[in-house]
């Protein structure tokens, strides 16, 4: 009796386990929503999908993707997959998979209860192949060069202008080289720094519309930093900051403009023995402040005195490009900081070929990312890019920088030119030429050498 009493129990636990099964089996999953979940874009040449770059779901109407190819690849009849919710449908529905994507690309996801979601889908395609080619040279004798005195160009529409510590800006055709004339200096008021230097300026650059800066040096606390401005190697110069230093460092030996300063721009001056540096905000002409924004770098290797602030962006927050200066061995590293915590995201696993870097510049042309540098040490110099465009995307993923470097160009100081450069000063400006369609590249070695490159696509 017992065990028929167990035999009974057993059954009815198994009839219940089997009748709950079956009805958890039979019950549909209904999703309601009208998020699209993912997108596959297949492209004839390029073996992978490409993705957005942010995964779904997408909350968003508007979806960009972005890959590297021939701008002039064929879009119209593409295969396009798209995930979307169970129970929802697509419309217009996509025929054999394929769209046209050589245009913005509209379509609605239609939910289970009749909710209608629009989306559209733009593509953006990013040079895969450029060059970059060397137009011209121009050695010591040819620039006229002043022993220690020529530290850094300008690029200002068709010219480029050379720097000199005495203080005359002599601008150049940049097609051919060919000197055409010198900047004004009516009105210039800058106080030379102590004997022996005695030099008024040390540093000059241009923002993104050709308009041309030059600083006088200070050295510490008390001393009075004057910036100037040329609208074009035409125009006479304005005053733009005057600002009295007060950080225990030098200003003026390097500084960087980002932006357009008759809409917005920032412009930075490192201050390198203090690992900080100033920023000042531009909008529509004019200083926000003359005092200036300080910030403090986190991390005690940086810098030399030629230290340096590329930013990739225009903001405030801005992420930045420099060269960190390695306490143990002496040589550089280039380097990725965050804009907001100015903390390290990228340094290279290489050390610079040739000790120190003294010239940085960036340009994010069509897509294309690159970051143009120069090394120089008491015997040699060296030229060359970087492609940053995978570093910038994910840091962590670039374990060896080799690869990226390209273009190796070097040089040596030789009997017609004036010896080797005491200060280890040297220069690069990158900027977009007036047609939009290419890029020049000027490259300057103090006491050697200026290099005009061209880049494009």
């Amino acid at each position: 009796m017992k065990y028929l009493k167990y035999c009974i129990l057993f059954c009815m636990t198994l009839l219940m386990t089997l009748l709950f099964s079956c009805q958890q089996a039979d019950k549909d999953t209904i999703t309601s929503d009208n998020i699209l979940r993912s997108i596959r874009l297949f492209v004839p040449g390029i073996d992978n999908a490409i993705l957005p770059e942010t995964p779904g779901p997408y909350e968003d109407e508007n979806i960009e993707i972005v890959f590297e190819g021939d701008p002039q690849m064929d879009l119209s009849a593409v295969k396009l997959i798209l995930t979307i919710p169970n129970n929802a449908t697509v419309e217009p529905a996509l025929s054999g998979y394929t769209a046209d994507l050589s245009q913005p690309y509209s379509f609605e996801v239609k939910g289970y209860d009749g909710e209608i979601k629009k989306y559209t889908i733009t593509t953006r395609i990013i040079p895969s192949v450029f060059r970059v080619r060397e137009l011209y040279r121009k050695n010591t004798a040819e620039m006229q060069f002043v022993a220690n005195a020529n530290l850094s160009v300008a690029i200002s529409g068709e010219h480029f202008v050379l720097h000199s510590t005495e203080g005359v800006f002599r601008y150049y055709n940049i097609a051919n080289g060919s000197r055409v004339g010198e900047l004004s200096m009516e009105g210039v008021d800058w106080d030379p720094v102590p004997a022996p230097a005695n030099g008024l300026c040390f540093y000059i650059a241009s923002d993104e519309k050709g308009r041309i800066f030059a600083s006088n040096l200070t050295q510490g606390v008390g001393h009075t930093m004057k910036l100037y401005y040329w609208d074009n190697v035409n125009a006479k110069p304005k005053p733009l900051i005057t600002w009295v230093n007060t950080e225990a460092g030098d200003t003026g030996r390097k500084f960087y403009i980002k932006g357009d300063m008759a809409e917005l721009a920032y412009i930075y001056f490192p201050i390198p023995q203090a690992k900080s540096f100033a920023r000042w905000e531009v909008k529509g002409g004019t200083v926000t402040s003359q005092e200036p924004d300080i910030v403090k770098l986190n991390n005690s290797e940086f810098w030399d005195l030629n230290a340096m602030i590329i930013p990739t962006e225009l903001g405030k927050e801005t992420d930045y490009f420099t060269v960190s200066n390695e306490s143990t061995d002496g040589f550089h590293k280039t380097a990725l900081l965050s804009g907001k915590s100015n903390t390290v995201l990228y340094k290279s696993n290489i050390d610079t070929w040739l000790g120190f870097s003294s010239g940085l510049d960036y340009i994010d042309f069509m897509g294309i990312k690159l970051l143009f540098q120069t090394e120089i040490n008491a015997w040699n110099w060296l030229a060359y890019y970087i492609k940053v465009s995978p570093l910038m995307k994910n840091p962590s993923s670039i374990t060896d920088l080799g690869p990226y470097v390209i273009g190796r160009d070097w040089g040596a100081w030789t009997s017609v030119e004036m010896g080797s450069n005491p200060n280890i000063t040297s220069d690069v400006e990158v900027r977009l030429a007036p047609d939009g369609q290419k890029a020049y590249i000027v490259y300057i070695v103090t006491n050697s050498v200026v290099i005009v490159k061209e880049l494009s696509i």
